[in-house]
Formats: C-alpha cells, structure tokens, sequence
C-alpha cells in the first residue's frame, strides 16, 4: 500500500478554513493452495486507488462553535481472480460525505451535537471468494459481492464538571452481518458474509465519571447498547432488540511522579449484536506503568487475571439454522513492553498519518 496527504489551512473570518486530499493505492494479493483437493486451489489480487478530497471550515458566533465539513471519495476497485478480472466484482464509488458540529459552552459544562455520514468498507479478508475449513461440520467464506456499509450518525455529548453523558444514533444501510448457508451434502454448514436487507438502527447511551483525587484517577462507564435488528429466521422474520449492558472501571494510583498502578474491570451483558445472541463475559486487568529517565518507558500488564473472557459463546441465526458456538482465546497472559522515544520535543511534524482506513482494511 502507497498513501500519501496534502493538507492547507488557513484563518478564515472568527476561525478556520481547511482543504486536503489524501490518496491511497492498495494491492492485496492472496493465494490459496490445498495440494489434497478438499477444496478448491485459487488466487485472488484486488486492487484499489483511492482518492478524496475534502473541506472543512470551522467558526465561532459568540460562544458557540461550529464545524461544517464535506469529503468526496472516488474509489476504483477491480477484482481479479486466477488472473483473470471478474468485472462484476469490480466496482467504481463516487460518494459524498458531509459532517456538521456544534459545541456550545454552559457554565462548567459542554454541549455538543453533531451529524455525520460515514461508511465502513468491507475488509479485504471479507472480500475474499475462497472457502476455508474450520471443521466437518462448518466451513467459512468471504463474498466478493458485498457493498459497503452507509451509516447515518448522530450524537450529543454532554459534559459538566468530570462528569458526561453521551447518546448516540446510527442507522445503517447495507449491514454486513454473518449468514449461516448450506454446503455440500447439507449436514454441513458455510458462514458467509452478507449484506442485511433490512436497514439496521441502535441507539448508544453511556454516562462516564472521572473524578480526580490527590493520588488516585479513577473512571467508571456505564452505559447500554439498544439494537433494533431484523432478519429472515425459517421463514419469517425474527427481531432482534435484547438490550447489551456495559461496565468499565478503570483505576490509576500514583505512587511516585514516573510510577503508577492500573486496575481496569471490564463487563459486558447478555444481548443482542447483529443477528446473534451474545454471552455475558467479563474480565480483570492490572499494570505498573514507570518512566525510566527522559526516554525509556516500561509497562508491565497482567491481561485477565481470572481467565474469565477465555471462553466466548454466542448463538446464531440465519435462514433456517440455529448454530450455537463457543470460542476459546489465549486471553489470560503476561506483558512486559519497553519503550523507548526520539526526538520527544525538537520534532515538529503534526500529521495523523495518511490511508489509516486502509490499513484496517489490510
């Protein structure tokens, strides 16, 4: 992958007025051999050139502020299998993107709303026409046929003291979930991902706390995610609206200026995502954090302690399957990472780094 970004601002009336492209161009080459003839051999190569531009502009009337941006994408995909390009998989994107935002101070507090319109491509691994063995009993696949996701978003923020609310609202058109399918002689099932044709919305509520102590930061979340989901399940169609609790209490003790102690406690509920049921499952994490001399630092982690998130059960429904599963992860583990910074203060480059999205992709 080559990415590159050209970025110009300038001050404009009460604020600021920003103009970019970025472009990226990704080559993703992926061979699959199987020498017993199981499943098919194949060779799949995508490729993509990216290209945006975007302006944005920010200012202030009064106290409030506001932020009104547009992004245009040109996306040029070809898709090539066994050398040979597949023109239906192959596709060209012209989209347009705009973001609004609001910040509006109230006393000690903050107030912010904002609308935006993003979309979340399918990764390259999801993409991908070959199928894989998982077991005699199950067998997964990407779909060289799926359409990106377009998601509707808007959110208000509020925040007083250490203290914020947040509330959010998506609504998704062309979900990418995981459907259950038939292969073979039928006692065989394929995961494959799908676009959902029905359009998806969830609403996100959260309230943090961070309140600061002489020697001790603690940071508790509490919140809930509300989908209002629907599928095709034998032959009719099956809500799925089961609300998912959340807990986050994340804890730092300052025993020295360069020392400090973590313990961070993470749940999560019972409840639906996407057209699954899933598991509650929790987990305890702590740490030693210690600056060693201007550049060195060392973090030492103990990643669930209780070995409680080990084990990940969810239950699946798609056309007319019912498939429960249970996953088990490497996830109790020690961590030692030492690092060590150039250049802390003499640097003066301010880039966020260009083709990030792609990346991910990658």
């Amino acid at each position: 992958m080559l990415a590159g970004e050209f970025h110009l601002s300038h001050p404009f009336l009460k604020g600021q007025i920003n103009l970019g492209t970025e472009i990226s161009d990704s080559h993703r080459d992926e061979n699959f051999v199987n020498i017993e003839n199981v499943l098919p051999s194949n060779n799949l190569l995508i490729k993509e050139i990216n290209t945006a531009v975007y302006l944005e502009m920010m200012q202030r009337l009064g106290k409030i502020g506001f932020q009104i941006g547009v992004r245009y994408e040109h996306i040029n995909s070809n898709y090539y299998e066994n050398k040979q390009k597949i023109e239906e998989q192959s596709r060209v994107y012209n989209k347009l993107f705009p973001t609004i935002m609001m910040i509006m101070p109230i006393n000690r507090g903050m107030v912010q709303l904002s609308y935006t319109k993003k979309y979340n491509r399918p990764l390259y691994s999801q993409l991908g026409g070959r199928v894989s063995y998982v077991n005699k009993y199950l067998y997964q696949s990407g779909n060289p046929n799926l359409r990106p996701s377009y998601v509707d978003n808007i959110s208000c923020n509020i925040q007083y003291s250490w203290a914020m609310l947040m509330l959010n609202y998506a609504h998704t058109t062309d979900k990418i979930i995981t459907s259950a399918l038939d292969y073979g002689n039928g006692n065989t099932t394929l995961f494959k991902n799908m676009n959902s044709e029905y359009k998806m919305t969830e609403l996100q509520l959260g309230l943090q706390v961070s309140p600061q102590f002489k020697r001790y930061y603690p940071a508790l979340m509490v919140g809930m995610f509300v989908p209002f989901y629907k599928e095709i399940y034998k032959g009719e169609t099956k809500s799925f609206n089961r609300v998912i609790g959340i807990v986050k209490f994340n804890n730092i003790i300052s025993l020295t200026p360069t020392c400090m102690l973590s313990a961070d406690l993470s749940w999560r509920s019972k409840g639906n995502a996407e057209n699954m049921d899933m598991a509650q499952t929790w987990q305890i994490n702590a740490g030693l954090m210690k600056q060693l001399g201007k550049n060195w630092k060392m973090k030492l982690m103990i990643n669930d302690i209780f070995n409680s998130a080990r084990k990940n059960c969810f239950t699946l429904y798609s056309g007319v399957r019912e498939i429960e599963m249970a996953k088990f992860f490497n996830t109790r583990s020690i961590e030692c990472t030492l690092t060590y910074s150039f250049n802390t203060i003499k640097s003066k480059y301010k880039g966020k780094g260009a083709g990030n999205n792609e990346k991910d992709r990658l």
